[in-house]
């Protein structure tokens, strides 16, 4: 089932580190739907198990939802509110099932950041192949574009420790939101050169039998939503072409 999220309230829970209670928020208006818990006071532990956490997390997760604004109480009941406030004009999907976890959830919305990463890449490399006369096929899907994302990378636009971008790929990777392909090490040398010019060289370095190695992050397929390269106009690429 689809489920609508906010790319806005995604990047703001990174930011201040709450994307779980952000996934509990979600799992929980997936589990109930109607939008509204009916005497949950007397439920919790029902509602506890039902979405496979001890009733005190429970407790400090829609305390902390309260506090965004996320759920309200009415009367005995549990209104979780809507997103639309948040959402603006910018609308973006996730697929979820009854079988997702907690961190399924978290993983989810991690994969939405690392798919508007991706389309920023997939946008700059269409201007870049503008510029250099590539002409495109007629239909959207015949231009897939996959990026190549290191884990420091993902990390990084995560805000997370490199150990858990690598648990985010494994699971997505899992949910088939994405497929995965290490590149092979380039040789860059057989003679080690000096610091400096290591400084610009992109990409991971490594020295084996004597020689310097690189190697760029895994290519990334979106099965999805898949990203793709698009057509440019003159205006796009006078206004985004960077030299």
């Amino acid at each position: 089932m689809t489920r609508k999220v906010s790319m806005k309230l995604i990047e703001t829970a990174i930011k201040e580190k709450w994307i779980r209670q952000l996934a509990f928020y979600h799992l929980l208006k997936y589990e109930f739907n109607n939008g509204c818990i009916y005497d949950y006071r007397h439920r919790m532990k029902e509602i506890a198990d039902r979405l496979n956490i001890s009733e005190k997390t429970l407790y400090n997760y829609l305390n902390f939802l309260r506090a965004k604004d996320l759920v309200c109480d009415h009367a005995n009941n549990l209104k979780i509110n809507s997103i639309r406030a948040y959402s603006g004009r910018i609308k973006t999907l996730i697929y979820m099932d009854d079988n997702n976890t907690l961190w399924d959830v978290c993983c989810l919305l991690y994969g939405k950041v690392i798919e508007k990463k991706a389309r920023g890449m997939a946008f700059m490399e269409s201007v870049r192949r503008f510029g250099t006369g590539d002409r495109f096929k007629r239909g959207f899907s015949e231009n897939p574009f996959r990026p190549s994302l290191s884990y420091r990378t993902i990390a990084k636009i995560l805000n997370v420790s490199e150990y858990k971008a690598v648990k985010v790929i494994q699971t997505l990777t899992r949910l088939q939101v994405i497929q995965t392909e290490k590149q092979k090490p380039i040789r860059v040398s057989e003679e080690l050169p000096g610091l400096n010019s290591l400084e610009d060289l992109p990409g991971y370095r490594f020295n084996f039998n004597g020689q310097m190695f690189r190697q760029f992050g895994n290519l990334i397929s979106f099965l999805q939503f898949p990203v793709s390269l698009k057509r440019i106009t003159i205006k796009q690429y006078k206004k985004f072409n960077v030299r």
